[in-house]
């Protein structure tokens, strides 16, 4: 297991900690500074046992570090977790933003917190860095209530023991009374009990109120503040209010104040504000009891009422003489056990290893996902029903684990009865829009909020229509609280795009397509490359969706009994080649010239049968041209089917001359059946399976040039059935494979993927 962690500064405490989790895990520590200006360099531990530290280099200013660097880290290597310490420093929040860019799942660890009241600008900005982690590290219940209130979710927060002792820094019973006398006479402390605190002389740590407490003590009972050189107004108070029996220490080296904690009785925090207050640790850890305030995190979850110690109001001189002088009063061994008992759990080691307990429990949740978590519910925007978009959600539907992720389906046509049934049957919805029109604007744009309002909230819409019809689908689902906006691109070119109005209007659609998505999808490079631009692309910011098909409804044989049914269903004589195209009938295909192959194989006494399978709105005008060119007899125009893998049975080779395609399911689905084809060079390579049944010419090839390589790949030896199904599983084109990576996408496990990558099987 692999894991970064990103903090401050080597102190003592965490280092010792970094080491103990390094035992465990595969660690990696960046650490912005070496040192801050309020500690001796000295101080600043430098022993990295058990784990690699990174220095961050940048400007610095002050005590605080800005770095890029840490985005190198990031980059480099591929870490299991990655924790963030202190989300509040530049650096970190530098670290925050690329991860969230860039979809990278991150921990924040929070060792304590406090609600307060704030501007609502610095909650937004809190809410949005906290919010955005994918889990949280807290160290108990006062902590998770600030995590959740600035967005975390509470079935992500995990709790674990913070501290600053090891094991061997708890005693194993509390310091005898002859002890005490032996230390307090070592240290000239001349008073018969002893009261301990330890902290800064600032105003948050409330020693004023701890100096007003005082003047009803009994003086026999001394008051030990160790925390530096006490500022006037605290000596002033001292002198003022006659606290005899009230000493300021400096502070000292750990042996010689381990030797105050001791020979104390109680140890007091009168603290205004402490996230969590590790003096409260030390403390419990030599027996002490402990009064604190209720806005110490520390105490709040380490004071047990009356067991082994008190919480009081800040601010409450009399409420903290009160609780003072009870346990001065009723001071006993049991008291000094139970906190002991409460140190023991609070060590380095126990931290360590809770730390990875979270993360091998994650890693099991990251496993069992789609089990006890919720499926996450996407709106798919199709243009229309029918044709290869509709076949890739389709396909989709089909496969995808409904405990993981619901398709809802939305166009501005109606659908076919079997589509609808399945979408049903997955636990999806299907919509069916209005047109979208200048003069019925706003009814449209109701409709479509809507379905988006009135339905189980949605996770992500996810829109396969580019450019401003885009953008509208996009800004309506933004303003309706949809987070992810998925823009998944089909195609390579569109006619007419080599003029340069077209190439200036595509990248106009570029800008508006980017900017209104925060995730990109596509088919494939190509499209990608066109619809999204090559400097998206280069830098990894699309994932690619396989046009994966149903590879057990393609791999299928029928029987021979079948074939001739068939065949002679549609007139196809016996040892005719068989040549089949399937598509919608429109510019991109390029029927015109697949007519011309039809003329000249005539022409050339080739016995054939020419299958076009599909309909669309050129379809009209292809059979006219067939009948002006007497082909009449060697062409079948079967329009729409919906048993296409049945016809695959008995068609020899298919033919795709396509001007453009962003990735043609049908050319996956002809190599699933083992029929070869003869393709555009304008087709992406990503299309071809490695089985050898794909053969590329450029459309500047002569007519003859196409026939001849269509007769020759139509006699070329098939792979076996168990090859095909390996070759498309490896490659994410079967409906199973690629709808795990969609599902791994949708749960922001992977994030992007390029077609021909073989590394589906970590997704499968």
């Amino acid at each position: 297991m692999k894991v970064l962690y990103v903090t401050t500064v080597p102190a003592p405490y965490k280092v010792q900690f970094f080491n103990e989790l390094g035992k465990l895990c595969d660690l990696t520590v960046i650490f912005e500074l070496d040192n801050v200006s309020y500690r001796e360099k000295s101080w600043m531990e430098t022993n990295f046992e058990h784990f690699t530290p990174i220095f961050l280099k940048g400007f610095k200013i002050r005590d605080k570090r800005i770095s890029f660097g840490v985005i190198s880290s990031i980059k480099k290597n591929n870490y299991d977790f990655i924790i963030i310490g202190v989300y509040s420093t530049v650096s970190q929040m530098i670290a925050q933003l690329y991860m969230k860019h860039k979809r990278i799942p991150y921990i924040i660890s929070s060792d304590g917190g406090l609600i307060k009241q704030e501007r609502r600008v610095i909650y937004n900005i809190k809410k949005y860095f906290i919010g955005s982690a994918q889990a949280w590290l807290s160290t108990g219940k006062t902590t998770n209530d600030y995590l959740v209130h600035y967005g975390a979710d509470i079935n992500r927060v995990y709790t674990y023991p913070f501290t600053s002792i090891s094991e061997k820094d708890v005693l194993n019973e509390p310091v005898t009374n002859y002890e005490k006398g032996s230390l307090r006479k070592k240290l000239n402390i001349a008073e018969n009990k002893v009261i301990i605190s330890v902290g800064q002389f600032i105003y948050r740590k409330g020693y004023d109120i701890l100096l007003k407490a005082c003047m009803n003590l009994d003086k026999s009972i001394g008051v030990y503040i160790v925390g530096g050189k006490p500022t006037e107004e605290y000596i002033n108070m001292q002198k003022e209010m006659k606290l005899t029996n009230v000493h300021f220490v400096d502070f000292m080296e750990k042996t010689q104040l381990a030797e105050y904690y001791k020979s104390a009785d109680l140890f007091v925090l009168p603290t205004r504000e402490d996230i969590w207050g590790l003096v409260v640790n030390e403390a419990m850890a030599y027996g002490l009891p402990v009064i604190t305030t209720d806005k110490c995190v520390a105490g709040i979850e380490m004071v047990h009422e009356q067991e082994n110690g008190a919480l009081v109001n800040s601010d409450d001189e009399k409420q903290l003489f009160a609780a003072i002088r009870e346990f001065m009063v009723g001071m006993n061994e049991k008291v000094s056990f139970a906190s002991l008992n409460v140190a023991q759990k609070y060590t380095i080691e126990s931290m360590a290893e809770r730390h990875n307990e979270i993360f091998e429990s994650i890693l099991g949740e990251e496993q069992m996902s789609g089990i006890n978590e919720k499926p996450r519910r996407v709106l798919h925007v199709i243009p229309g029903f029918g044709g290869g978009i509709s076949s890739t959600v389709r396909n989709l539907v089909n496969s995808i684990d409904t405990n993981k992720v619901i398709i809802d389906v939305v166009s501005f046509s109606h659908y076919s009865e079997d589509f609808a049934e399945e979408i049903v049957k997955k636990s999806g919805r299907l919509f069916t829009l209005r047109k979208i029109r200048i003069r019925t604007l706003f009814r449209s744009i109701k409709e479509y909020c809507s379905i988006l309002n009135s339905n189980e909230p949605y996770y992500a819409v996810h829109i396969h229509i580019i450019g401003f019809k885009g953008m509208y689908f996009s800004i309506l689902a933004r303003i309706c609280g949809i987070k992810n906006i998925i823009i998944h691109g089909h195609a390579t070119a569109d006619k007419g795009s080599e003029f340069w109005y077209n190439k200036l209007k595509m990248v106009v659609s570029r800008l508006i397509t980017r900017v209104s998505a925060n995730r990109l999808a596509s088919c494939s490079k190509l499209a990608s490359q066109y619809i999204f631009g090559n400097s998206v692309v280069s830098k990894g910011k699309v994932m690619h969706i396989p046009n994966s098909i149903n590879v057990d409804k393609f791999i299928s044989d029928i029987g021979e009994e079948e074939k001739v049914e068939i065949k002679s269903s549609l007139n196809i004589g016996e040892n005719s080649l068989v040549i089949a195209h399937i598509g919608q009938f429109g510019y991109q295909k390029n029927h015109d010239f697949m007519v011309n192959i039809i003329k000249r194989m005539k022409e050339l006494n080739i016995k054939f049968v020419w299958l076009f399978i599909g309909v669309g709105k050129e379809k009209e005008r292809i059979e006219a041209e067939i009948s002006k060119n007497k082909c009449e007899d060697v062409t079948r125009f079967l329009g729409r089917r919906e048993d296409v893998n049945r016809l695959l049975n008995i068609i020899d080779i298919t033919v795709l001359p396509s001007h453009f395609e962003g990735l043609p399911t049908v050319t996956i689905e002809s190599q699933a059946a083992g029929v070869p084809t003869v393709i555009s060079s304008s087709i992406t390579d990503e299309v071809d399976m490695h089985l050898g049944l794909v053969k590329y010419l450029s459309l500047e090839e002569e007519i003859d040039v196409w026939i001849k390589a269509i007769i020759e790949m139509s006699k070329v030896n098939i792979p076996d059935k168990e090859t095909r199904i390996i070759s498309l599983q490896r490659r994410g084109f079967t409906t199973e494979a690629a709808a795990k990576l969609y599902e791994a996408y949708i749960w922001d496990k992977v994030y992007f993927y390029n077609l021909g990558d073989e590394i589906i099987s970590g997704v499968l």
